[in-house]
């Protein structure tokens, strides 16, 4: 059986668009990235399996927007990233999609 490659995600990027904040993990290849969404109280998670952060760095924002308390980009093991956001008071509205820029894209909802 064939191994599958890590894609590198080599820039995190928090945009601000007329639908609300995008969360927008850059590739070099422009390969779509695989996601899994879960929730938790007000935290959203996306497990990002096949992925890796460049040079295992965490990216953390806090209060990036209204009704955003953080967005976290974290290296989960060796081969996963996890993308989190927490609210000020109730769960995100999240939009999981690709995006205009290679990779992954969260549009997070006011």
């Amino acid at each position: 059986m064939a191994q599958q490659t890590s894609s590198q995600v080599t820039a995190v990027q928090l945009q601000q668009t007329d639908k609300g904040l995008e969360v927008i993990l850059e590739t070099p290849d422009g390969k779509s990235l695989q996601v899994f969404p879960s929730s938790f109280g007000k935290t959203f998670v996306a497990n990002i399996p096949n992925a890796q952060l460049a040079e295992g760095k965490t990216f953390r924002q806090e209060n990036p927007s209204s009704g955003i308390a953080s967005i976290a980009v974290t290296q989960q093991g060796t081969n996963s990233i996890r993308v989190t956001v927490t609210g000020t008071r109730d769960l995100p509205k999240v939009d999981v999609g690709r995006g205009d820029a290679a990779g992954f894209a969260n549009a997070l909802l006011p």
